[in-house]
């Protein structure tokens, strides 16, 4: 799937997207880096929607970029947070499952449902939008 559509796909059915090109370009290049390392483009975008509406933000618990993921936990410190985040999922998802792994992800150790069933629920929207290939 390329990134391009499936980000245009998102961009005509997801509520409360900021039309803007850094957004769009950021929604991009999360697609494009999930697709890179096999994780379900779709998912990937969900989930920077959901945490972030695909904004570069830090949180008070120290989660950074667009999927919100914990460096200290992760990533490398040089270690671009957005390939950071995806190999993280791709971690969990591969040890829990998808719905599993989107809830460790989501609410650590513990895990958190309905975080998953969120993300999941966007991705599917996504990929029934007209605009999909």
């Amino acid at each position: 799937m390329n990134s391009i559509w499936l980000c245009l796909a998102a961009y005509g059915v997801l509520p409360d997207m900021p039309k803007v090109a850094e957004s769009f370009g950021v929604c991009v290049q999360v697609a494009h880096v999930a697709t890179k390392h096999g994780v379900d483009a779709s998912v990937a975008v969900a989930q920077a929607y959901h945490e972030t509406r695909f904004r570069w933000l830090v949180s008070s618990v120290g989660a950074e970029g667009p999927l919100q993921v914990v460096p200290k936990y992760w990533c490398t410190p040089d270690q671009d947070r957005i390939e950071c985040a995806v190999l993280a999922l791709r971690s969990l998802i591969e040890k829990h499952g998808v719905k599993q792994g989107l809830a460790h992800y989501g609410g650590g150790n513990r895990g958190y449902l309905p975080y998953a069933r969120s993300v999941l629920h966007l991705a599917r929207v996504v990929r029934r939008s007209k605009l999909y290939p």
